[in-house]
């Protein structure tokens, strides 16, 4: 539980970063240039860190179905 605190505090830090970073940039440079960049960048990121999500979510599910198998054939 520890470890996965560090992570979602992590994940929460790098987010609100390219939020400051987005709302800078808008503000700052009204190109559209720099806005399709900033936007290639945040989806690069979200889709990183969805990969990621997807494989502790697989990982998860299999741990709990064995789980379940092992429970099923202790019942038995």
């Amino acid at each position: 539980t520890c470890g996965m605190g560090w992570v979602g505090f992590i994940l929460g830090a790098l987010l609100l970063y390219h939020c400051i970073l987005l709302n800078f940039l808008l503000l700052h440079f009204h190109g559209a240039v720099e806005f399709l960049v900033l936007l290639l960048l945040l989806l690069n990121f979200l889709l990183h860190h969805r990969l990621l999500l997807d494989d502790f979510l697989r990982r998860f599910m299999s741990s709990s179905i064995c789980d379940r198998r092992r429970l099923r054939c202790a019942e038995k």
